[in-house]
Protein backbone atom coordinates (compact mmCIF):
# COMPACT_ATOMS: atom_id res chain seq x y z
CA UNK A 1 0.00 0.00 0.00
CA UNK A 2 1.04 2.98 -0.68
CA UNK A 3 1.38 5.84 2.51
CA UNK A 4 -1.86 7.43 2.26
CA UNK A 5 -3.80 4.48 2.01
CA UNK A 6 -1.75 3.07 4.73
CA UNK A 7 -2.75 5.69 6.71
CA UNK A 8 -6.01 5.56 6.26
CA UNK A 9 -6.27 1.74 6.99
CA UNK A 10 -5.04 2.60 9.96
CA UNK A 11 -7.46 5.27 10.63
CA UNK A 12 -10.72 2.53 10.35
CA UNK A 13 -9.32 0.52 12.71
CA UNK A 14 -12.12 -0.66 14.85
CA UNK A 15 -9.23 -1.03 17.48
CA UNK A 16 -7.52 2.16 18.71
CA UNK A 17 -4.86 0.03 20.46
CA UNK A 18 -4.19 -1.25 16.64
CA UNK A 19 -4.53 2.07 15.36
CA UNK A 20 -2.42 3.93 17.99
CA UNK A 21 -0.04 0.88 17.49
CA UNK A 22 1.16 2.55 13.83
CA UNK A 23 2.47 5.26 15.41
CA UNK A 24 1.17 7.55 12.63
CA UNK A 25 2.56 11.15 12.30
CA UNK A 26 1.71 14.08 9.79
CA UNK A 27 2.78 17.55 8.52
CA UNK A 28 -0.29 19.95 8.25
CA UNK A 29 -0.14 20.92 4.48
CA UNK A 30 -2.88 23.61 3.93
CA UNK A 31 -5.07 26.10 6.36
CA UNK A 32 -8.41 26.87 5.70
CA UNK A 33 -10.04 30.21 4.80
CA UNK A 34 -6.52 31.36 5.20
CA UNK A 35 -7.36 34.52 3.67
CA UNK A 36 -9.58 35.71 5.93
CA UNK A 37 -6.48 35.94 8.41
CA UNK A 38 -4.64 38.22 5.81
CA UNK A 39 -2.46 35.49 4.93
CA UNK A 40 -2.04 35.74 0.84
CA UNK A 41 0.14 32.53 -0.08
CA UNK A 42 0.68 29.19 0.71
CA UNK A 43 3.95 29.22 1.94
CA UNK A 44 2.73 32.18 4.42
CA UNK A 45 -0.08 29.77 6.09
CA UNK A 46 2.14 27.24 6.38
CA UNK A 47 4.38 29.74 8.25
CA UNK A 48 1.61 30.83 10.22
CA UNK A 49 0.88 27.02 10.64
CA UNK A 50 4.33 26.36 12.27
CA UNK A 51 3.87 29.40 14.47
CA UNK A 52 1.34 28.02 15.90
CA UNK A 53 2.87 25.03 16.77
CA UNK A 54 1.97 22.99 14.01
CA UNK A 55 4.03 20.12 12.33
CA UNK A 56 4.98 21.61 8.88
CA UNK A 57 7.91 19.97 6.63
CA UNK A 58 10.63 21.79 7.28
CA UNK A 59 11.99 20.68 3.85
CA UNK A 60 9.38 22.75 2.10
CA UNK A 61 10.68 25.26 -0.29
CA UNK A 62 9.88 27.69 -2.46
CA UNK A 63 10.99 27.61 -6.24
CA UNK A 64 11.30 31.05 -8.11
CA UNK A 65 11.22 28.80 -11.55
CA UNK A 66 10.84 25.47 -13.29
CA UNK A 67 14.39 24.80 -13.22
CA UNK A 68 14.37 25.07 -9.52
CA UNK A 69 11.32 23.04 -9.12
CA UNK A 70 12.97 20.45 -11.58
CA UNK A 71 16.26 20.57 -9.05
CA UNK A 72 14.14 20.06 -5.83
CA UNK A 73 12.02 17.12 -7.41
CA UNK A 74 15.79 15.36 -8.49
CA UNK A 75 16.73 16.21 -4.78
CA UNK A 76 13.62 14.79 -3.20
CA UNK A 77 14.16 11.31 -5.56
CA UNK A 78 17.41 10.93 -4.56
CA UNK A 79 16.81 11.08 -0.76
CA UNK A 80 13.89 9.36 -0.70
CA UNK A 81 15.69 6.18 0.57
CA UNK A 82 16.39 7.57 3.64
CA UNK A 83 14.15 9.57 5.19
CA UNK A 84 12.61 8.66 8.56
CA UNK A 85 9.49 8.58 7.11
CA UNK A 86 7.18 6.97 3.33
CA UNK A 87 6.34 9.52 0.41
CA UNK A 88 5.35 8.46 -2.78
CA UNK A 89 5.71 11.86 -4.67
CA UNK A 90 5.95 15.57 -4.52
CA UNK A 91 2.87 17.69 -4.70
CA UNK A 92 3.63 21.38 -6.80
CA UNK A 93 1.55 24.49 -6.40
CA UNK A 94 1.21 27.95 -7.22
CA UNK A 95 1.93 29.85 -3.88
CA UNK A 96 -0.33 32.78 -4.56
CA UNK A 97 -3.77 32.44 -3.28
CA UNK A 98 -4.67 35.18 -5.89
CA UNK A 99 -2.96 33.41 -8.41
CA UNK A 100 -4.47 30.02 -7.84
CA UNK A 101 -7.94 31.41 -7.74
CA UNK A 102 -7.48 33.20 -11.06
CA UNK A 103 -6.33 29.37 -12.24
CA UNK A 104 -9.36 27.79 -10.74
CA UNK A 105 -10.38 24.25 -11.21
CA UNK A 106 -11.63 21.16 -13.08
CA UNK A 107 -14.24 18.81 -11.93
CA UNK A 108 -11.74 16.88 -10.76
CA UNK A 109 -8.77 19.19 -9.39
CA UNK A 110 -7.04 22.42 -8.63
CA UNK A 111 -5.10 23.62 -11.98
CA UNK A 112 -2.79 25.58 -9.70
CA UNK A 113 -1.23 22.18 -8.24
CA UNK A 114 0.28 19.15 -9.38
CA UNK A 115 1.11 15.83 -8.28
CA UNK A 116 4.30 14.20 -8.87
CA UNK A 117 4.75 10.62 -8.45
CA UNK A 118 7.82 9.06 -7.70
CA UNK A 119 8.31 5.45 -9.92
CA UNK A 120 7.14 2.77 -7.86
CA UNK A 121 10.71 1.13 -6.26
Amino acid sequence: ANPRNAAAGSLRQLDPKVAASRQLDLFVYGLANAEELGIESHSEALDYLQALGFKVNPERRRCANIDEVIAFVNEWHEKRPQLPYEIDGIVIKVDSFAQQRELGATAKSPRWAIAYKFPAE
